[in-house]
């Protein structure tokens, strides 16, 4: 039997279909069934929170859909996976990082006609080799946690409670990248670009993800760890996240 770092090199990411959104990792990636959580509770979750207090982290989970069992099951099989130890060994061996999608993104880019579910896609299929997605899910957060996932800006006020309160503001999806070299936290912040989307990338070229899906700083479509540490603090928030949901 493969083991689970030749498992990860050999295959590929399910992709969304019309029916489904993909939202947790590939059975070869964590040796568990697919999982996919039905279209429907997306938008449901899409439709409700436009009409919720979104700064109210009670009122935010009332926005949620039942899941059903089936669902809650493999939801908690991606709670097991970001988890495992053989991920967490991936992360310290620099070939695993993680990212956000995130809220909004329709509003990021002027004269986008797409979607936020469509420019999620988007985003996830623009990933370049030696990048590949393993996992993606889409999930919620209050603004207290997204005050929590944001601590480093507490110094800065003037820009932390609008950034707390902007990823309250829709649903998030979150992505666990590996790269087969040892450099998957490098490899996606190249990818991504600089914070402020207008400016070109630093090797020169203007086809960032930043650049490609965004115009402004604060509404800027993705998110990257920063650091091996901050991998495993971000998988581990998105980990609880998830947890809330079961």
């Amino acid at each position: 039997m493969l083991n689970f770092y030749t498992r990860v090199l050999i295959f590929y990411p399910h992709v969304m279909s019309d029916k489904d959104l993909h939202i947790t990792v590939t059975e070869a990636a964590a040796a568990l069934p697919t999982a996919k959580l039905k279209r429907e509770h997306l938008n449901a979750v899409l439709e409700q929170i436009v009409h919720i207090e979104q700064s109210t982290s009670q009122k935010v989970r009332h926005a949620m859909p039942s899941l059903h069992e089936q669902d809650r099951a493999r939801l908690q099989q991606m709670i097991d996976f970001l988890e495992s130890p053989d991920l967490l060994r991936l992360v310290d061996e620099g070939h695993v990082t993680f990212g956000m999608i995130k809220p909004r993104t329709h509003e990021a880019k002027a004269g986008t006609i797409a979607t936020d579910e469509e420019i999620a896609q988007q985003v996830h299929d623009a990933v370049e080799p030696p990048l590949r997605v393993l996992a993606s899910q889409p999930f919620l957060i209050s603004k207290e946690e997204a005050g929590e996932f944001y601590a480093h800006l507490k110094n800065r006020p003037e820009i932390f409670d609008r950034v707390a309160g902007f990823m309250a503001s829709g649903a998030i999806t979150g992505l666990v990248l590996y790269s087969s070299n040892n450099d998957a936290v490098q490899q996606w912040r190249q990818q991504m670009g600089p914070t402020n989307p207008t400016r070109s990338s630093e090797d020169g070229t203007r086809n960032t993800l930043r650049h490609r899906f965004a115009d402004t700083m604060e509404n800027n479509v993705v998110h990257g760890s920063d650091s091996i540490d901050n991998v495993k603090v971000e998988l581990a928030f998105l980990a609880d996240q998830l947890r809330k949901m079961l």
